[in-house]
Order: C-alpha cells, then structure tokens, then sequence
C-alpha cells in the first residue's frame, strides 16, 4: 500500500513539472561578437558586430567624436567614428561623456579603412550599445567574525580583570 501511494504522489508531481519545463522558452541565439583588438584590415568591407573597452574619447568640433580602444594591435588600432552631421542623435547628451574611458561598448556595422586604419562610422544611435558591467560578489573573509572575536575578547579581559580591593 505504502509503494502505491509514494508511486502515485511522484507520478501527480512528474506530471505537474513536466509541462511547466517544457513549456519555457528556447534559450535566446547569442550573437557572434569580435573583440575590437582582432579586427584588422582584413576585415574591411564586412559588417559586424564589435565589443571593446574604451581607452579614450575625443571629440573635434568639425569632424565629430572619436572612440579608441585598448589595443593589442600596435599596426592597426580599431575605433568607431561619429560623424559631426550624426551628433544629432545625440541631443542633449554629450558622447565624450557617455562613452568615458573603461567603459565596454557593442558597436554594429561595417568595417571600413582610412589611412590604414580600420574603422565604424556610426550614423545612428542604436548601433552603439554600453554593456552593463556584472557586479561581483563580494567574498566573506575567512576565519570568525571580527565582531565576535572583539565580544569575546572583551569577555575574556572582564573575566580576568582583577578589581583594585582583589590586589
């Protein structure tokens, strides 16, 4: 009787689990991203979905805003160019700022050359993208508390104190 009724609890527990898993959703497809220290000249005339950390940002009031990298590629630095006539996206925000140094960035298009440089011309706001820093657990140290350790050591010196009349 016992096995019946613990076979039938995990039969109606099955049967509540398993369509809610199959269910869900398919894991979304991640996009295939290269690191901007990869690209190269060879990579010219390709569009493609870039990540990389900000090394520094300029801006020249007649050309537009520059992003650089940090680069493994002393012969061919990678960075992204903003058009002065494409500011305007950009209302109210100043891109020097937005895209601060250490900041990581996904930037979509096509590679295109200038003087050997391989390079994105951004045209529309939506091809760049910050990627949100993931925070870090913080580790618990090892070894006691530090708060106990100071209660107990405090009871101990209590417990040892010898009283002036003790003497």
């Amino acid at each position: 009787m016992r096995f019946r009724f613990a076979f039938a609890a995990a039969a109606a527990f099955a049967l509540l689990i398993v369509p809610a898993g199959l269910a869900q959703d398919p894991p979304a497809e991640e996009e295939e991203l290269t690191e901007s220290h990869e690209i190269t000249l060879d990579n010219v005339g390709e569009s493609l979905v870039v990540r990389g950390r900000i090394a520094r940002t300029e801006a020249n009031p007649v050309q537009g805003v520059t992003i650089h990298f940090d680069r493994a590629h002393i012969d061919y630095p990678f960075r992204v160019f903003i058009p002065r006539d494409n500011l305007g996206d950009w209302e109210g925000t100043d891109p020097v700022k937005v895209y601060a140094r250490g900041r990581i960035i996904k930037i979509t298009g096509e590679i295109e050359e200038q003087g050997e440089l391989p390079y994105i011309r951004v045209t529309e706001r939506s091809q760049i993208e910050i990627i949100p820093r993931t925070r870090r657990r913080r580790r618990r140290p090892r070894g006691p508390d530090p708060a106990a350790v100071i209660q107990a050591a405090a009871a101990i010196s209590r417990a040892h104190a010898v009283s002036p009349a003790g003497r």
